[in-house]
């Protein structure tokens, strides 16, 4: 049976991929800061993907296991109603941090993982 992982898993897009996969019949791992999942077939990670510490933990309970997909979805919107005229580095650059660094940072540590499919 295939496995996916995917971040983001507790709501929205995160939870519809995830509870699709599962339909077809794969093994789901939903990954998300709560540690909480949309269904109870779906086997939860716990994963902040921007606090190392928590990437590490996330390598070490899946050491050794086969993961096909690695779905990147986590993801934040910071700066969600503010217009140009309200556009603060910070924001961009934290935006920037969770929806890109983080995944960079995740697939290289579950590259050995991915590679044993």
């Amino acid at each position: 049976m295939p496995t996916i992982l995917v971040t983001g898993a507790n709501r929205g897009i995160g939870a519809a991929l995830a509870e699709s996969y599962l339909r077809d019949g794969w093994a789901v791992i939903g990954a998300s800061r709560s540690g909480v999942v949309t269904q109870p077939e779906i086997e939860v990670l716990k994963l902040d993907v921007t606090d190392p510490g928590s990437i590490a933990a996330a390598v070490q309970q899946l050491d050794g296991r086969a993961i096909d997909i690695l779905w990147n979805n986590a993801g934040v919107y910071l700066d969600k109603g503010v217009g140009l005229d309200g556009f603060d580095d910070a924001t961009w650059l934290e935006s920037f941090a969770v929806n890109t660094v983080a995944h960079l940072r995740l697939a290289d540590a579950l590259r050995e993982n991915v590679a044993r499919s």
